[in-house]
């Protein structure tokens, strides 16, 4: 093998080593204190699910409202009244079914008033686009 030959050989080797296939990106590793809360955000790219920041800024919002309303199983109401929000669904019944989603019937009941302060803490996080 002449000084050519492996010069050219060693030029091709080192340009197709940078070639390899893409490998796909690492899963975004989530901080053991956020598993609920992503469990509960929702299938990512649905038109109603939470990014992580997006859940994790809501959630004190509606613990203001009630304090029980602070816990990563109640973003899967505020999924399903974005959902309302999303089907053009008048106010009143929205906050209207906000009221029985986020109210449990039994020891915890929230007044009207409550239930639109949640609609608002939903409408305000932006995560809840309308088409």
């Amino acid at each position: 093998m002449n000084k050519s030959t492996a010069v050219l050989l060693a030029t091709t080797a080192l340009l197709l080593g940078g070639c390899a296939a893409p490998t796909a990106a690492p899963a975004p590793v989530v901080a053991p204190g956020d598993a609920d809360i992503v469990a509960n955000a929702g299938k990512a790219g649905s038109p109603t699910s939470l990014t992580l920041d997006e859940a994790k800024a809501l959630l004190p919002e509606l613990g203001k409202i009630h304090p029980d309303l602070a816990e990563p199983r109640e973003l899967t109401d505020a999924r399903s009244t974005c959902g309302d929000i999303q089907a053009g669904k008048d106010a009143a019944t929205v906050a209207g079914n906000a009221g029985q989603r986020f109210g449990n019937g039994t020891t915890r009941v929230l007044t009207a008033d409550q239930a639109a302060l949640v609609v608002a803490a939903i409408r305000a996080n932006g995560f809840c686009e309308t088409p």
